[in-house]
C-alpha cells in the first residue's frame, strides 16, 4: 500500500500495479460503516496533489459558552 488521500465524499488508495486486479477482487463486496464500497482505479495523473478544501462552505457559528435559562 502506498499513500492514502481521504476526502469527504471519495478516498484514494495507492496500490503497486502488479496487485490491482487482487486489490480490487477483494474489496468488491466490502462494506465500511455498514455502507458497500465502490472501488475503481483512477490513473495517478487524475489523483489530486492534495484534498480541494471548498471554500463556498459556511462558517461555523461560535458556540455559547453558558446557557441561562427563564427564572
Amino acid at each position: 500500500m502506498g499513500k492514502v488521500q481521504i476526502s469527504e465524499s471519495f478516498s484514494t488508495v495507492q496500490v503497486p500495479a502488479d496487485l490491482l486486479e487482487e486489490v480490487m477482487r477483494a474489496m468488491r463486496g466490502c462494506k465500511i460503516c455498514g455502507k458497500p464500497v465502490h472501488v475503481m482505479p483512477v490513473p495517478e495523473q487524475q489523483v489530486r496533489k492534495k484534498p480541494v478544501h471548498h471554500a463556498a462552505a459556511k462558517p461555523r457559528a461560535k458556540k455559547a459558552k453558558h446557557r441561562t435559562y427563564g427564572a
